[in-house]
């Protein structure tokens, strides 16, 4: 998982906090029966958790800072 703190971020809609920006890359899964990892891009609330994910972390970012 790479974090992001560099990204300007809107603050939470919820709570009001700062948020954090984050991307787990694409990835395979050897040890158990599940399906290959696309990739994807988070950004979350340090406070209260809420969260968006998109499909890549700019589309994250843009999903996030959208929201009213």
């Amino acid at each position: 998982m790479e974090r992001n703190d560099c990204v300007e971020l809107t603050p939470c809609p919820f709570c009001g906090a700062d948020a954090y920006a984050y991307e787990i890359p694409a990835h395979k899964h050897f040890i158990v029966d599940m399906p290959d990892y696309s990739g994807g891009g988070f950004v979350e609330c340090t406070k209260c958790t809420a969260a968006v994910s998109g499909t890549d972390l700019k589309n994250a970012i843009e999903n996030w800072n959208r929201r009213v």
